[in-house]
């Protein structure tokens, strides 16, 4: 009782109150002044430190003079008062310079992080130039189904910010989205992705307002740059990412490559923009093993985009993007789609002449078309405009590959990884090209980084292509056991469990290009009876060989034909004419399949087709021809390897008991079984 009545005849009590009244009035004036004049968020951060910092002394001061007959400082006092002043300077400091919070960063340690992210077996990233990391941007909307604008909007700054400077390196999306389900601090982020700055922001929208708050931190000295907010109506918002970008810019000190180009709205109607986002979005993340309805759906909302805003420019560059890749991976190889695409890339062109962009997607439409020189000239002239991304030096690299060039699409690969390193697909079409030029240690580490960072989605493709190229280099059984889970013909399993195995599978497709030969939805194709046919000339039952393949011949027959898929209709002919035992018919079509796939138009597709020509040869009796074309194509790139033909017992069955076939495959598999990839 006597303390209580000590503190309030030395009226702490009261100072103390009064103190805090005016404290939280100075802090809440101070965040209404940041907000509205855009200061760095440290300047909120230290007027409340010293706020905080100033209570202790103000108490202080009471005890000793709240009392109306202490008006003199004393040695105690002094003491007590110079320790708190260095104790709140420490503290201040701290505070102020300490290390990136959840708070300040965005972005909370998770229990279990993913394990750092670097480039594939690439040194570290040493930055020559800014290097600009991106982070999610978080959704701070009233209704959470507007998380689609937010993805939308970073997704746009982020492309913008990559096209704007030679100068900057920006860090793609598809790695940046690793991320929000594993967040990290920034200077974490920072050291992971070799990133010289970093820039992290929120979305809200709500009815027709949209604010965009950003702020981009200097990832060396973890100091505070800039920070702005952008409050814009919706039709407004839709320019923002030029804004971002030379602001962006200027606090980097790079120069844009457009400096006087006046920020274009893609469209004025608010829907059109919703669903194209929602389009644009969906189509980042499809796969090949996704149902076609959801393709389908994206693209039905690229056209009802278009449908409210005809002149839609970006909607009809992207509605062209997925219809290409719906094409590539045979969901509709039909003429109508190859008309639609066309149709999509000229209105594109003309309501946006001399867009950078448009040469990249010219360059895939040419691709496309097996114009692989023209493409190759299309995605120069895009880079040396301007347009930079790692899907464009992917593509390059496909191009470069398809044309004979393997070797040298590694550099640009590697470009890739620097600037998307968490993206599994390309780092397994770098494992690919890498099996190709053997060196086969490499593709096997670049596939096992894929799979580590593809997530359930990629891992069945994934662990398919890793254990092909294991087995295709050691003809380890295991490994091949994992590319195709039970009983195996070419392992040499009994007979009646291959055949279970092949009829307990609820579709069977002798190859992943088999749907150039027909467009989606027009029956199931000659998939199975080919395998039983394959089986059947496997086990030496040329009757039931027959059989089959003549059901799947019927079968081709009634497909009708695809642009490009010529040259594979008639390997497929050649196929079921080898089990038919027409070995005259297999080898006409053989050679018509290497006729319409020249090694001068397209390597993977002629090696494809040389490579299924060997037994027809064989057993055409054609076997000094068969065996200088293994020959041949060991030595090329890509190659022929062990796991092609030397455990194959279609090759077996068509060389018989050559001598010189045999002793080939026994020297191939010594060299296999000696072959180490860990």
């Amino acid at each position: 009782m006597r303390t209580w009545r000590r503190i309030l005849a030395h009226k702490v009590l009261q100072w103390g109150l009064a103190y805090s009244g005016a404290a939280l009035a100075i802090a809440h004036g101070t965040t209404l002044l940041a907000e509205a004049y855009d200061w760095p968020r440290f300047v909120s951060r230290l007027v409340v430190t010293l706020l905080v910092v100033g209570l202790p002394l103000v108490l202080t001061l009471a005890w000793y003079h709240g009392h109306r007959h202490l008006q003199n400082f004393s040695v105690p006092e002094l003491t007590i008062v110079s320790l708190l002043i260095l104790i709140g300077g420490g503290l201040t400091l701290a505070l102020v310079r300490g290390p990136a919070t959840p708070a300040e960063g965005g972005h909370a340690a998770a229990p279990a992080a993913r394990a750092p992210i670097k480039p594939a077996s690439a040194p570290a990233v040493i930055a020559s130039k800014p290097r600009l990391a991106i982070l999610p941007f978080e959704n701070l909307s009233p209704d959470p189904a507007n998380a689609f604008f937010t993805d939308g909007l970073h997704e746009e700054v982020l492309t913008e910010l990559a096209n704007s400077s030679k100068a900057l390196e920006v860090i793609s999306r598809t790695t940046m989205m690793l991320y929000r389900s594993a967040p990290k601090p920034v200077e974490e982020i920072a050291r992971e992705l070799g990133a010289t700055h970093v820039l992290e922001g929120s979305v809200r929208r709500e009815g027709q307002d949209v604010r965009l708050t950003l702020q981009l931190i200097d990832a060396r000295t973890d100091e505070h740059l800039w920070a702005q907010n952008f409050d814009r109506k919706l039709i407004k918002a839709m320019t923002l990412q030029s804004e971002v970008a030379k602001q962006v810019a200027e606090q980097l000190a790079v120069q844009l490559i457009r400096p006087d180009q006046q920020a274009q709205a893609a469209t004025s109607d608010a829907l059109a923009y919703d669903l194209y986002l929602k389009a644009h979005l969906a189509a980042q993340v499809l796969t090949v093993i996704d149902p076609i309805a959801v393709w389908r759906t994206a693209e039905a909302q690229f056209t009802q985009a278009i449908a409210r805003d005809p002149n839609f420019a970006r909607a009809y560059a992207e509605r062209f993007d997925l219809r290409a890749t719906m094409y590539f991976i045979n969901i509709d190889t039909s003429d109508e789609a190859w008309n639609r695409m066309r149709a999509d890339l000229n209105a594109a062109e003309r309501l946006r002449p001399n867009d950078a962009e448009w040469l990249a997607y010219e360059a895939k439409w040419s691709a496309l078309d097996q114009e692989y020189a023209h493409a190759l000239a299309l995605l120069e002239a895009a880079e040396s405009a301007g347009y930079a991304s790692s899907k464009l030096l992917q593509t390059r690299a496909d191009v470069m590959g398809r044309s004979g060039l393997f070797p040298e699409t590694l550099p640009m690969l590697d470009r890739a990884a620097a600037l998307d390193p968490g993206n599994a697909f390309m780092l397994a079409y770098r494992g690919a090209v890498l099996a190709y030029v053997r060196r086969p240690a490499e593709a096997v580490r670049s596939l096992d980084l894929a799979l580590e960072r593809g997530g359930p989605n990629y891992a069945l493709s994934g662990k398919f292509i890793r254990a092909q190229i294991q087995f295709s280099y050691t003809l380890d059984p295991e490994a091949r056991r994992v590319a195709f889970p039970g009983p195996d013909l070419q392992l040499g399993d009994h007979e009646a469990e291959v055949r279970q195995a092949v009829a307990g599978a609820p579709e069977l497709v002798p190859s992943g290009a088999w749907n150039l030969l027909i467009p989606a939805g027009v029956g199931p194709g000659p998939g199975r009876d080919l395998i039983e046919a394959e089986i059947d000339f496997g086990f030496g039952h040329r009757e039931a060989a027959e059989t089959s393949a003549r059901k799947a011949l019927d079968i081709l027959a009634r497909q009708p034909p695809t642009r490009h898929g010529g040259w594979f209709r008639e390997l497929t002919v050649s196929n079921l004419k080898l089990y038919m035992g027409d070995s005259a018919g297999a080898l006409s079509a053989a050679r018509k399949a290497i006729a319409l796939a020249p090694r001068s138009v397209d390597v993977v597709h002629w090696t494809i087709a040389s490579e299924s020509a060997i037994p027809v040869l064989a057993a055409a009796g054609r076997k000094d021809e068969a065996l200088a074309l293994i020959e041949q194509l060991t030595n090329a790139v890509p190659p022929l390897l062990p796991g092609d033909y030397a455990q194959n017992l279609v090759f077996a069955r068509a060389f018989g008991d050559d001598a010189r076939f045999r002793a080939l495959t026994e020297k191939v598999r010594a060299q296999a079984r000696a072959t180490k990839l860990n």
